[in-house]
């Protein structure tokens, strides 16, 4: 049966979603990107409690690029993780994944090397490692994401609601732009526009992230991704307002195919910058001939 995954933007969304969302991902402050909320440790250990004495299952993201000067951090970090009872950590720097084989950590590890989880093979290839989970790229289609569902046994997340990230950087390119140029600056979130679609920038201590200008919904897709089997859907807050997500988590609880049009339609209402993402259409590499 498919679990519905949230990424909540603080503490009272997961007590509003705890019997609508089978399973939860947060973060942690200075280890973790391209999420809603970060949280201490201490806060994490009082959620992960909190999960548990419901029955759900909590996920703790790890996901940033590690530098040097961030490794006795990470490493004692994913030590006192392994005094609570989380069911797995995202990555994305193999220095998670080191330090897990190196400690024989008790929890699983989820791949969350967004850009790269494109297909069977490299899933197999992680799985042999000992890899339980993988979080599936956001730019493949709807028919490939059944096409690794059936050839894996690795157990796998699709984000199929919620801003996609597309661009990350260490430095601070907005303020930096603005510091060089004397200008203001407005808290660490901004927009930018381009041919008529504005796309969220945040500049903050990790660094500058820039995020689709459309939020993907693929509810419509998700009856699909059931019947093939796939194990979780992730449905994200982030940027979004708190009611109107707690309204699209209830929709995907109450999704079947009489009413998949009608629900779909009303998320476009709500929202109206909304599109389907890769989930059908190709991702083609051009490359220009030499003159």
């Amino acid at each position: 049966m498919t679990k519905i995954m949230v990424i909540p933007k603080n503490r009272k969304m997961i007590d509003n979603l705890i019997n609508k969302s089978d399973a939860f991902l947060i973060g942690i402050e200075n280890l973790s990107v391209n999420l809603p909320a970060y949280y201490k440790l201490n806060e994490v250990e009082e959620i992960v409690t909190f999960l548990k004495n419901n029955n759900k299952q909590i996920f703790v993201s790890l996901n940033m690029n590690i530098r040097n000067e961030n490794l006795e951090l990470l490493e004692s970090t994913m030590q006192k993780l392994n005094d609570m009872d989380i069911d797995g950590i995202l990555y994305y720097d193999m220095a998670v994944l080191n330090l897990w084989k190196k400690h024989q950590f008790k929890y699983d590890l989820v791949w969350a090397q967004e850009h790269f989880a494109t297909n069977y093979d490299t899933c197999n290839y992680y799985n042999s490692l000992g890899i339980k989970y993988g979080l599936l790229s956001t730019e493949i289609t709807l028919d490939e994401v059944k096409d690794i569902v059936k050839n894996t046994n690795m157990l796998l997340i699709l984000p199929v609601f919620g801003y996609l990230p597309m661009f990350t950087s260490f430095r601070h390119l907005v303020n930096n732009y603005l510091d060089y140029f004397d200008h203001q600056k407005s808290g660490n979130n901004y927009y930018m526009e381009k041919e008529g679609k504005k796309y969220p920038l945040i500049d903050d201590n990790n660094g500058t992230f820039v995020y689709s200008g459309n939020i993907i919904n693929g509810l419509a897709e998700t009856i699909q991704l059931k019947e093939v089997g796939l194990d979780y859907i992730l449905l994200n807050s982030f940027l979004i307002d708190d009611q109107k997500f707690e309204k699209i988590v209830e929709m995907f609880n109450t999704l079947d195919k009489d009413n998949v049009d009608e629900l779909d339609n009303e998320i476009f209402d709500m929202f109206g910058n909304v599109d389907k993402g890769f989930l059908y259409k190709e991702t083609v590499y051009k490359v220009k001939k030499n003159d």
